[in-house]
């Protein structure tokens, strides 16, 4: 891991003292599961034989899934189809496929290790509940993380403050206390929203415009490094 760059903005300059409450997101920055929302939808939709290509399956990573059952269905002429009932299927393949491979990025367990106990933790995630809870019971972080905001649990998604806002009233922390760890630039914007210094997690991008105004590392490990990131002066995590 390089070391965290950090672009200045007094605005969101931590105190010294470490985060009473670190916010982690969940699919880009926890775990890789973008393409499982794709193969689901390639797995789902071939029991109707309809063949995905990568290129269109790809889509649904970046929308609803009544959006791309929707569009999907109408381009077969299936006007009729029980687009609730297809959508849930898609979705319980999914929660199921992150069961069995959840994916985490490499440094995510050990880190969240380390962080466990020592400060409040929580998942902010534009991503469903049964998703997140895969996720960590497969990782055996469930007892980590001692709050969870989910898709649908705020009104409104990022770049929306919403569900940020919404996990630092029910841990009762101050947003200055907390940091808010994301990979994109729309839960970063969210973080600026509601004043939550940010850390911006690459994995596989670099830095640049869209990490702008936040502490930049382009992965989470080792574990001391991205404690150091976070805020903790500690090295001694391995």
């Amino acid at each position: 891991m390089k070391p965290a760059t950090t672009v200045p903005d007094p605005s969101l300059a931590r105190a010294a003292m470490p985060p009473t409450a670190v916010l982690f997101g969940f699919d880009g920055v926890l775990a890789d599961v973008e393409n499982v929302h794709v193969v689901a939808w390639q797995r789902t939709l071939s029991r109707l034989g309809w063949e995905a290509p990568d290129d269109v399956a790809a889509r649904a990573a970046a929308m609803d899934d009544r959006g791309f059952a929707a569009e999907t269905f109408a381009r077969r002429g299936a006007v009729d189809a029980d687009l609730d009932g297809w959508v849930r299927a898609k979705r319980e393949l999914t929660a199921r496929m992150i069961g069995l491979n959840p994916r985490p990025f490499p440094g995510v367990v050990p880190l969240v290790r380390a962080l466990a106990g020592r400060v409040r933790l929580a998942i902010v995630a534009d991503d469903r509940r049964e998703d997140v809870d895969a996720f960590l019971a497969a990782t055996r972080l469930t007892d980590a993380f001692e709050l969870v905001v989910a898709a649908g649990d705020a009104p409104s998604p990022p770049p929306a403050p919403d569900a940020l806002l919404a996990a630092l009233t029910r841990l009762g922390v101050a947003a200055a206390e907390a940091v808010a760890v994301a990979a994109s630039p729309p839960t970063l914007a969210a973080a600026v929203a509601a004043g939550v210094p940010s850390v911006a997690v690459g994995h596989r991008l670099e830095a640049g415009g869209w990490s702008a105004g936040a502490t930049f590392v382009p992965d989470l490990e080792p574990p001391a490094d991205a404690l150091a990131a976070l805020g903790f002066d500690d090295r001694s995590a391995s």
